[in-house]
């Protein structure tokens, strides 16, 4: 096995350009491989919305937030509902001067904890144990959590109007009663940005002093040609997630978002891709692979709401089973 620090590019014939020095500061070193695969992950460049106006105040992606000490007694404005909005606007609710959380559309809050027990102990016991489907096992945790908590409009965080199975619920112990607290102020979406000023489409505004984004990440395929990005359409079309369906020596691992945890299925995902290149998986022709990669796609759109978040979606149990029938056969 050799190991390079750095890959410049990769064509559609399944060369790689790789710097050198061989051949001086700058140079290149091109070889040609039957298969690559690129596992860089989708969770390293922050994605920032596009609000009308220019904010002069400081703006930071959730990405680069640490410490609440260095935004103490400052007015800042959170955009997002998920978890990193969520533990970051808890976060500074102790130290700055206000919170404001800004959300499009609200978001079901689970607690860590439900009658004692961890909430991903619940859903596992659900979908795991009992062997329910995901959306039925996602209700059931929401019922225990409004038994056991309160409807969370009760706080003030709004109720969101899609069902709780159409998205990744977002978990915390203490945004609940930290919104009651008016310790946090819950927002809808941004409208405007103007100099300090934050204006919502509520027709309110807050003069800020500080706007942290978490908003999620764009996958970045740098190396790649545009061409092979836009043929994959950045991730969403991927025969089994994985294959580039014009280019079958290129494959994805690590380019899914499960309901569930990640890293296991990637170690499936390997083994997959393992028994694709020794011949043992068999990949079907171009036709086939489109079908398979529309009928993903109106899972998709069927399941969830509609984000960009959700484009890399894959429910962990019945993903995992496709890619060990494949590997049964």
């Amino acid at each position: 096995m050799q190991t390079y620090p750095d890959v410049s590019r990769c064509g559609a014939g399944g060369s790689l350009g790789r710097p050198t020095d061989r051949h001086g500061a700058g140079g290149h070193d091109t070889g040609e491989y039957d298969a690559v695969i690129v596992a860089n992950g989708h969770l390293s460049v922050p994605r920032r919305p596009a609000f009308p106006g220019t904010f002069t105040g400081e703006e930071m992606h959730s990405h680069d937030y640490r410490t609440p000490e260095p935004l103490s007694g400052k007015t800042v404005v959170v955009v997002g509902m998920g978890n990193s909005a969520c533990d970051i606007a808890v976060d500074l609710a102790r130290v700055a001067g206000q919170v404001h959380l800004s959300t499009r559309r609200s978001a079901w809050i689970l607690p860590k904890y439900l009658l004692g027990v961890p909430t991903d102990r619940w859903s596992g016991f659900f979908t795991r144990t009992l062997r329910l489907p995901t959306p039925v096992a996602r209700n059931l945790v929401k019922t225990i959590a409004r038994v056991a908590v309160g409807p969370q409009e009760r706080f003030g965080v709004p109720r969101p109007r899609h069902p709780i199975h159409r998205e990744h619920a977002t978990i915390g112990q203490e945004l609940l009663p930290y919104v009651a607290y008016d310790w946090i102020r819950m927002r809808p979406d941004i409208a405007e940005l103007d100099g300090r000023e934050v204006r919502f489409t509520d027709g309110t505004a807050v003069t800020a002093d500080v706007v942290i984004y978490a908003t999620g990440y764009d996958q970045s395929f740098p190396f790649l040609s545009e061409d092979l990005v836009a043929g994959a359409e950045r991730g969403a079309r991927l025969y089994r997630r994985i294959v580039h369906p014009d280019v079958p020596g290129l494959h994805f691992a690590g380019l899914v978002q499960p309901v569930g945890p990640t890293i296991p299925l990637v170690e499936v995902q390997g083994r997959w891709i393992a028994r694709v290149l020794t011949g043992e998986v068999a990949l079907p022709g171009k036709e086939e692979m489109a079908r398979e990669i529309a009928a993903h796609r109106r899972w998709v759109e069927a399941s969830f709401v509609g984000s960009e978040r959700y484009r890399l979606e894959v429910d962990f149990r019945t993903y995992a089973g496709q890619l060990t029938a494949d590997m049964a056969a």
